[in-house]
C-alpha cells in the first residue's frame, strides 16, 4: 500500500504540531498509526474525535520503516510534481512493491537486576545483559512478580542506558518496557496485570498527554506521572525553549487530580521549558 498524496499532505499538518478531526482521516493507515500507537485520537466533548501525533521521532521511524519514507514534506512536494519519473518515486518510497505490515505482536522488556516472571506458566529470570534487550512475545502469558513496578520509557536511549538511571529507582524494584516500536500490546498486557505502572518520558505537554489520555485513561489508579527529583534544577538549566514554544499541543487540565502531573505542568509553564527525558542520563548525583 502506498501513501495517499492527499493523507500525506493531512500527516504533514500533523506533524507540524497541530491536530485534525477525525472526520477527516478515515483511512486504514492512519487506523494502523492509531492501532500501532504512532497517532492517538483524543475526545473533544462528547462526541468530537481529533488526532493528534504524540512523538514526531516514532512518526517519522513508521513512515521510513512501513512506508520508505525518509522525509515527509520532500514526499508531498515532488509528488505534487505531475513530472515526477519512475525512479524518483521509487526514492522516495512510492514503490507499489511497499506493502503495510504488523510489527512483530509484543514488545521490548529490559532490566538491571534479575526480575522473577512468569510466562507460559513457567517460572523465568529475566536478566538480559547489558547491550541487549528482551522481547516478549506471548505477553498475554508474561506476569512479573507482585513485587514489580512496571516503568515505561517513552524515548529509546533512556530505555537503552537503564543502568545510567539505576540512582532515579533505588526504591523500587524496576521491570522497564519500551513504549517504542509497538502496536496497542503493552497497553493491553499493561491492562490485565495487577502490578503499578510508573511512566517516565519527556516532561512537556506531548509528553503529559501521551501519559494522560493513553495510560492513565486506561489503568487508573495504577498508573501513575514519574517527576525525578530536582526536576525544577534540570529544567531551569537545561529545558528546552522549543519544546515549549513549538507544541500547540496542550493538555486540558479538566479533571486532572495527580500531584505529579500538576507540578509538571507547573514547571512547564513557570519556566517556559520542556524537558527531555534523557537529560536524566548524565544527571546521577553519585558519578
Amino acid at each position: 500500500m502506498n501513501l495517499p498524496l492527499g493523507l500525506a499532505k493531512k500527516l504533514l499538518i500533523l506533524q507540524g504540531g497541530s491536530s485534525l478531526p477525525a472526520s477527516q482521516l478515515r483511512h486504514e493507515v492512519v487506523d494502523a498509526m492509531v492501532e500501532q500507537g504512532v497517532l492517538y485520537r483524543q475526545l473533544q466533548g462528547r462526541s468530537k474525535e481529533s488526532i493528534r501525533l504524540p512523538d514526531a521521532r516514532a512518526f517519522a521511524h513508521y513512515l521510513h520503516n512501513h512506508f520508505g519514507i525518509p522525509d515527509l514534506a520532500d514526499y508531498v512536494q515532488h509528488f505534487a510534481d505531475p513530472g515526477l519519473s519512475g525512479a524518483d518515486a521509487v526514492v522516495l518510497g512510492a514503490d507499489s512493491k511497499l506493502r503495510r505490515q504488523r510489527s512483530f505482536q509484543g514488545f521490548l522488556v529490559n532490566a538491571y537486576d534479575p526480575i522473577p516472571c512468569v510466562l507460559n506458566g513457567r517460572e523465568w529470570i529475566l536478566a538480559p545483559v547489558e547491550g541487549t534487550y528482551a522481547f516478549v512475545a506471548d505477553f498475554e502469558s508474561f506476569l512479573p512478580a507482585p513485587g514489580v513496578t512496571v516503568v515505561g520509557m517513552e524515548n529509546p536511549e533512556s530505555f537503552r542506558e537503564i543502568r545510567r538511571q539505576r540512582y532515579l529507582f533505588a526504591d523500587l524494584q524496576p521491570l522497564f518496557v519500551s513504549r517504542y516500536p509497538q502496536g496497542k500490546d503493552l497497553l493491553r498486557w499493561l491492562a490485565g496485570i495487577p502490578n503499578p505502572y510508573l511512566h517516565f518520558g519527556d516532561i512537556d505537554f506531548a509528553g503529559l498527554n501521551i501519559y494522560w489520555n493513553e495510560y492513565k485513561a486506561v489503568l487508573g489508579t495504577r498508573a501513575s506521572f514519574f517527576l525525578p527529583e530536582g526536576t525544577a534544577e534540570l529544567m531551569a538549566a537545561h529545558g528546552n525553549r522549543a519544546l515549549y514554544v513549538q507544541q500547540s499541543l496542550q493538555i486540558d487540565r479538566a479533571g486532572i487530580d495527580e500531584p505529579a502531573v500538576l507540578e509538571a505542568l507547573g514547571l512547564i509553564e513557570r519556566f517556559g521549558k520542556g524537558l527531555e527525558q534523557e537529560v536524566f542520563l548524565g544527571s546521577n548525583p553519585e558519578t
